[in-house]
């Protein structure tokens, strides 16, 4: 009787030992696993985006006005439920829509005289752009007619276009007829592709 009872308390005792050795190993692979599928460190993965992001503005190549414009326009509000909204910052890729915004051009400056004077902005002769080889980016500053937007870098890579631009502040008191404002074409190479296009605003 007892070489039987000892017998089954050391068939207990393996048994007891065999569960905990399956349960160690169990644990070990599962601990493992969440190492292996565990996302990179959070400064790690920072760290690379950042090195991305580095590296694309590495690569980016300034770019040259080919030709600049500048002048007053009429505005008109890009939502008509809102009628101050107006875009800002666009991009004309045709000789159509660059004739569309020539002709927000008045052909008269603003004026208490009359009749008022004549305005000789260059665009009024509505000149042809090979929009083959270049595009026109667009700055608008509304609700003034002297403080005229200003284009402080262009640089680009092969999918990416950076747009550095400054919006003087306006002077205090200025007079102006509603719904007129000024503008800024920088004229610039196209390469044949549109490109994602990032416009960085410095404002006084």
């Amino acid at each position: 009787m007892m070489n039987t009872a000892g017998r089954s308390l050391d068939n207990r005792m393996l048994l007891y030992l065999l569960c905990c050795v399956i349960s160690t190993v169990t644990a070990c692979k599962k601990q493992d696993a969440e190492q292996l599928n565990a996302p990179a460190h959070p400064s790690e993965s920072s760290q690379h985006q950042a090195d991305m992001e580095t590296s694309s503005s590495e690569d980016a190549k300034e770019v040259d006005v080919v030709e600049t414009y500048t002048g007053i326009c009429l505005m008109d509000s890009s939502d008509p439920e809102d009628p101050s909204e107006i875009v800002k910052q666009f991009i004309i890729y045709n000789q159509s829509d660059f004739e569309g915004f020539i002709d927000s051009i008045p052909e008269s400056l603003p004026s208490r005289t009359n009749p008022p004077p004549k305005n000789d902005d260059k665009l009024l002769e509505k000149p042809k752009l090979d929009f083959e080889k270049n595009i026109a980016i667009v700055l608008l500053n509304p609700d003034t007619v002297s403080s005229i937007p200003v284009v402080l870098s262009i640089s680009e890579d092969a999918e990416t276009r950076w747009i550095e631009v400054e919006y003087p502040a306006k002077p205090i008191g200025e007079s102006f007829p509603y719904g007129t404002g000024t503008y800024r074409i920088a004229i610039i190479p196209f390469s044949g592709e549109k490109k994602k296009t990032y416009f960085e605003i410095d404002a006084d």
